[in-house]
């Protein structure tokens, strides 16, 4: 996301591919990527890596950036949502660039799963996306989430995942993994109740 600020476009966060139409209206997201970063070539556009290909490309970059500390997988969409080739990606890095601290942001609903993989490969922090802990709150967020081969709604779907992340949050911390929450604001919505969260 780019807002405009003091005459110019400044980079204020993200919005996963997935979720386009919810906040733009369209899906259609191939103009915006091209009009705000024009020096994307066609190719780097299409790319989607293997895990041995995002290998090569962390250490081709870390070789060329020596303050490159940390490696994230943050998407798009959630990382946990396919988590064999997360992991295979941390598997590799962790062999070739052992010096290269690993992080990973989800939004928790499969976390539980995974905290003992994640602890595994010495995943230096993790950022969960919470943006309620009440499912009342929740259910206007979230229409539906999809949980163990079965499509849930409303307020069941939310306290699903509100459970889940506070359960891997839980994990997380028991194990002495660093953990950040982000949150997204949406005014009437979650805004008041973003304190509890």
């Amino acid at each position: 996301l780019l807002f405009w600020q003091d005459g110019r476009f400044a980079p204020a966060g993200f919005v996963h591919a997935t979720c386009a139409a919810t906040y733009f209206e369209t899906a259609d997201l191939l103009g915006r990527v091209r009009h705000f970063t024009p020096t994307l070539t066609d190719a780097e556009y299409r790319e989607k890596l293997t895990p041995e290909q995002a290998a090569k490309k962390v250490i081709a970059v870390a070789s060329t950036i020596p303050q490159m500390t940390v490696l994230g997988i943050a998407g798009p969409g959630d990382p946990l949502a396919n988590p064999e080739k997360t992991f295979k990606t941390f598997e590799l890095i962790s062999k070739t660039a052992p010096d290269i601290k690993l992080c990973l942001s989800t939004n928790g609903l499969a976390l539980p799963d995974h905290v003992d993989t994640i602890a595994g490969f010495n995943v230096d922090h993790v950022t969960i996306t919470i943006n309620m802990v009440d499912p009342e709150v929740g259910a206007q967020i979230y229409p539906w989430i999809y949980y163990q081969n079965k499509r849930y709604k409303g307020i069941d779907a939310a306290r699903i995942l509100t459970e889940r992340q506070l359960q891997g949050l839980e994990m997380l911390t028991e194990r002495g993994i660093l953990c950040k929450v982000n949150s997204v604001m949406i005014p009437g919505i979650n805004d008041k109740h973003l304190v509890e969260v």
